[in-house]
């Protein structure tokens, strides 16, 4: 069972994630809290910390992105989903730099809502679609300057992995998509990582994403999946 804790200052809209939530048999609603601060005193006195913590900030801002670092450095580091009211690539961005896995603006269907709690809740990274492109797009410079060559280093099952990676999935997907065992794909993420110069899963996704060299990456991809 994952277990989710609500950070919202609109009752109403509490109200109504909370119904829509608990009608899931594999999720439970453990807390609503109004602010950040009381969240953060509720996780500290539970024996067992949220899996899950979605947080509802209307108009996100700069003081949005130091509340989700507090979200994320609770005791058992729950996986923060920010929703706002409108989608913004300076929020998608910030968010994602201040520790939250999934962004995801209120306009989107409540079952997509649903479904990102889980994927944040398995590891997973969540964006809008849009925000994918959004971020290559500003990013891709930094990319080209300093990985040009590197996809040519990843072995065949790295590319593979990193591919999978791309889409958002978290490591047991990715192991499920690939018959192997969760610790090999860390052991490979671990690898590409270094190979692609980078610190993270979501650089190494968006590198994945925007490299110039993506046409013979998924050239490669599509060979091994034949195979």
């Amino acid at each position: 069972m994952t277990t989710v804790l609500l950070v919202n200052s609109r009752p109403i809209l509490s109200a109504g994630l909370r119904f829509l939530i608990e009608a899931q048999h594999d999720l439970q609603v453990v807390g609503v809290e109004a602010s950040v601060s009381s969240a953060c005193a509720a996780v500290a006195s539970m024996l067992r910390p949220p899996d899950v913590v979605v947080y509802e900030d209307r108009d996100a801002d700069r003081s949005t992105f130091e509340k989700l670092r507090q979200l994320s450095q609770r005791a058992g580091s729950p996986a923060v989903l920010l929703v706002t009211d409108e989608y913004s690539e300076d929020t998608a961005l910030g968010a994602l730099i201040a520790g939250a896995r999934g962004y995801q603006p209120a306009t989107v269907p409540t079952r997509q809502l649903v479904d990102s709690v889980r994927s944040v809740a398995s590891g997973g990274l969540v964006l809008p679609a849009r925000a994918h492109q959004d971020l290559v797009t500003r990013l891709r410079p930094q990319f080209d300057s300093r990985h040009r060559k590197a996809l040519a280093r990843l072995t065949e099952r790295e590319r593979r992995v990193l591919a999978l990676l791309e889409t958002g999935l978290s490591n047991h997907d990715i192991a499920r998509e690939l018959h192997i065992a969760e610790a090999t794909v860390k052991k490979h993420l671990t690898h590409l990582l270094r190979k692609l110069g980078v610190q993270s899963r979501l650089e190494a996704a968006l590198y994945a994403t925007g490299s110039p060299g993506r046409d013979r990456f998924r050239g490669a991809e599509s060979r091994a999946s034949a195979s």
